[in-house]
């Protein structure tokens, strides 16, 4: 018995295969695909740059595939995706350790610079870890094992 193939994974697979030639080439192909670019800067609550940060753009085709672009040290990216023909919506996700993610959705004909702003993740100050009973101390850059004083040791 052959196999049934389903219309979403033939494209699916030709939109992954379009998009490595597409990387490897350094330039979109023409014909077979299509181009997304957009802009803008990333930054903390306090307005300062996200370096860190990294911006990655998903299409329609298929949601798990996306192309991440790092943000610069002056917290400004420059994301692109090569996709199939017609595709003018994207989800653009917006990371960095130590903050909330930025989700939106962009689409093609939107030439706006945009401005993100990342709201720090809550500090934990004191976690116990019930299944072997390690307490720990989290700071901003570091973690301290507190001591058990009940063992009696």
């Amino acid at each position: 018995m052959l196999p049934v193939i389903r219309l979403k994974q033939v494209v699916h697979t030709i939109h992954r295969i379009t998009a490595s030639i597409a990387l490897s080439a350094g330039t979109l192909v023409a014909g077979c695909s299509s181009g997304f670019e957009t802009s803008g800067i990333v930054l903390d609550g306090d307005g300062k740059p996200l370096a860190k940060a990294v911006v990655t753009l998903f299409d329609g085709i298929s949601p798990d595939f996306g192309f991440s672009t790092p943000v610069s040290d002056d917290g400004t990216f420059t994301a692109g995706i090569s996709t199939a023909p017609g595709i003018e919506r994207f989800r653009m996700v917006t990371s960095c350790d130590g903050y909330h993610d930025d989700e939106r959705i962009v689409y093609s004909d939107d030439n706006a610079s945009h401005r993100i702003v990342l709201s720090r993740l809550p500090a934990q100050k004191d976690v116990e870890l019930n299944s072997v009973g390690i307490q720990v101390l989290l700071d901003e850059d570091s973690v301290r094992f507190v001591p058990d004083t009940t063992a009696g040791g």
